[in-house]
């Protein structure tokens, strides 16, 4: 989630979720699985270029899942860019090892901002305004729960969007990249873009090969998110 309340901003972020609904996913804790690896990570919270805040990731969060960051912004309008990047090595990750994701958007002070019933700011109050944090949701065509697909044609239902009840506008495009190297090297995939936000990927992968994608996602009022998943999901051999 990403809020602000007169000049604090408010952010609480957990990589390495899931597209269920509900799941914020493990994060930067290990969970029920004990100490089988080693979560590391960084963090750069920038406004208007100034850097407000900085640092490990991982021990910001203090074995929870979720990194809770807050900054003092200015009166005036201005850009926020946030930068957070997560890696996990150890025998349980075998997908979606690291993860590099930037965020960018307009922020101004709205002091007549409220969420709506049933939704809360981080002081409990309903006096906040949703940030303009644009996400990314993955629905990749014939993947089983164990993270593989069938190799050959790969189609990837990418859906473009923004924090529930932040303000919207148009999502104005997409490009996708794979590699099938751990990042070695990177391929265009084609994307075409459909209605709301949905843009239909397509590219092929090799039997055995472990996919990783890098995000490019923008819209009419010049926000923008840059995600790289590193090993995102295996193809079966």
């Amino acid at each position: 989630s990403a809020s602000r309340a007169g000049n604090t901003l408010t952010l609480v972020v957990s990589p390495f979720s899931d597209n269920t609904l509900g799941h914020t996913g493990s994060g930067f804790s290990p969970g029920i699985f004990g100490n089988v690896g080693t979560l590391s990570g960084t963090y750069l919270l920038q406004e208007n270029g100034k850097k407000i805040a900085g640092g490990n990731a991982a021990a910001l969060a203090e074995g929870s899942s979720s990194l809770f960051l807050q900054g003092k912004l200015g009166s005036k309008p201005g850009v926020i860019r946030f930068v957070l990047t997560a890696t996990r090595t150890g025998r349980l990750y075998h997908l979606s090892t690291a993860t590099r994701t930037v965020w960018t958007w307009h922020t101004a002070r709205r002091p007549g901002a409220r969420l709506p019933a049933g939704w809360i700011c981080i002081d409990g109050s309903q006096r906040c305004a949703v940030q303009r944090m644009m996400t990314l949701l993955y629905d990749v065509s014939g993947m089983a729960v164990d993270g593989v697909a069938p190799p050959g044609q790969q189609q990837i239902q990418l859906t473009v969007g923004r924090l529930q009840h932040a303000p919207v506008s148009k999502i104005t495009g997409a490009t996708v990249a794979v590699s099938v190297n751990g990042g070695t090297t990177w391929q265009p995939a084609t994307v075409t873009a459909g209605a709301g936000g949905v843009f239909n990927v397509t590219f092929t992968a090799p039997p055995g090969a472990f996919v990783s994608l890098r995000v490019h996602a923008a819209d009419a009022a010049g926000d923008q998110i840059n995600e790289t998943i590193t090993r995102g999901y295996k193809t079966a051999a």
